[in-house]
């Protein structure tokens, strides 16, 4: 039976060597299987977050390490979302500031150009003449620059509404 069938030492020892690598395989397997699972609080928590989604729940995990992470995840959810806020009120205070800016030289600037306009009907000399033009030109200037400001302004309030497709046959019907 030597002859046709191989030692039984290599057998055995063929047999244990299979055995080790398919149980290792399926360990793998098995295990790959659970961090994935265990991984998934995380991921889905990370892509919240860069989504700048931050009014969620927290999920857990089984594993204390990936806990901890999710602990820094959360920390850096309230970081960012007080951040945010923080930045929406500025950009408000920078506008508010800047439409108060606006204003506040159109009042004097309506002066300037009133008395200058008044000026343009005495009697006045060349040079006279030109020194009034040069400041009728250049408050011009200046209430350019602030309408633009004002329009600016009003146009980054504008372009962060939302906007959404609509029928425009039924809005006509509407507004007959």
């Amino acid at each position: 039976m030597e002859k046709f069938f191989p030692k039984v030492n290599n057998f055995y020892l063929f047999i244990i060597t299979l055995s080790s690598f398919v149980l290792c395989l399926l360990m793998t397997i098995f295990w790959s299987k659970k961090i994935t699972k265990e991984l998934e609080p995380m991921i889905k928590t990370s892509e919240e977050i860069r989504q700048r989604n931050l009014d969620f729940k927290m999920p857990h995990s089984n594993i204390k390490e990936f806990n901890k992470v999710l602990e820094g995840l959360d920390h850096m959810k309230k970081a960012l979302s007080q951040s945010l806020q923080k930045e929406r009120q500025e950009e408000e205070n920078r506008k508010s500031q800047i439409a108060a800016l606006a204003h506040d030289i159109k009042t004097p600037l309506t002066i300037l150009r009133g008395n200058a306009e008044l000026l343009q009907e005495t009697k006045l000399d060349s040079e006279q003449k030109d020194y009034l033009n040069y400041i009728l030109k250049n408050s011009k200037r200046i209430e350019d620059y602030s309408q633009t400001l004002i329009l600016m302004n009003k146009t980054e309030a504008i372009e962060k509404n939302s906007f959404e497709k609509i029928n425009s046959h039924d809005l006509a019907e509407k507004i007959i």
